[in-house]
């Protein structure tokens, strides 16, 4: 019966039945009184959440979920072979899903509502393109840039200096530089306006190691530099002046 595989999406999704109904804008209670459920209570469900395959929903026949690369809950699977061409490998949390990722790695089904993309020779396992804000990593990595990273199983596996995407219980999303002291972790930004700081190994739900940035910004950096060099030049003619007379 259609109710009871929308119930078993309700379970897959990590959802309760109220949370379900508020989502999906349908009136509470309404699988305990029905046994058939109508076109347009198909289509919402279908409409909140697009990676379910309507024809398990209706018949159901085939897969729950539709077969685009990540789709199957991959966090609580080995993190093997991901990066096949044929293969989405990649998904994608822009600022409103970075800002709930925590939640998301703790409630593991809900990382396969995430777009995917696929990156060329991206490593083995979870990679996840985070969208970071703020300055702390400037010049590194600006405001709104995306950083791809792959998770690490173990803090064993971390490597003192490299940049790292942590997924903070407290604070959300960070992107930093990492060095370990004794079982806490010092904290440092590529900005130096941004002191380090020290957090527990209990204050961190995950590490990504960061291997590639993506970004839109194309402004004009390179004339800070030009007059950076150009006010050196004048510097050096004047102090050649003087050395001459």
């Amino acid at each position: 019966m259609i109710v009871e595989r929308i119930i078993e999406l309700i379970d897959y999704k990590g959802l309760n039945k109220r949370k379900f109904y508020l989502k999906t804008g349908l009136s509470n209670g309404f699988l305990d009184k029905v046994k058939d459920v109508g076109t347009s209570k198909i289509e919402n469900i279908l409409n909140t959440f697009p990676d379910v395959n309507p024809i398990w929903l209706i018949t159901g026949e085939g897969d729950m979920i539709k077969s685009q690369g990540l789709v199957k809950n991959i966090v609580s699977e080995p993190e093997s072979n991901y990066n096949r061409l044929d293969k989405y490998n990649t998904y994608i949390a822009d600022v409103r899903a970075s800002a709930g990722i925590g939640n998301i790695m703790t409630n593991r089904s809900e990382l396969n509502n995430l777009p995917t993309m696929l990156i060329p020779n991206a490593p083995n396992g979870l990679n996840i393109s985070f969208q970071i804000t703020g300055e702390s990593m400037h010049p590194t990595v600006r405001h709104l840039d995306y950083v791809v990273a792959t998770k690490i199983d173990s803090p064993n596996e971390i490597r003192e200096g490299f940049v790292y995407v942590i997924i903070d219980k407290d604070d959300g999303v960070l992107l930093k530089r990492i060095y370990k002291q004794g079982e806490d972790y010092s904290i440092i930004s590529d900005n130096p306006d941004y002191p380090p700081y020290t957090r527990s190994k209990y204050d961190i739900i995950a590490f990504f190691k960061a291997f590639l940035r993506m970004s839109s910004d194309f402004a004009a950096y390179h004339d800070d530099i030009k007059k950076d060099v150009n006010q050196l030049k004048e510097d050096m003619g004047i102090i050649k002046s003087k050395l001459l007379k």
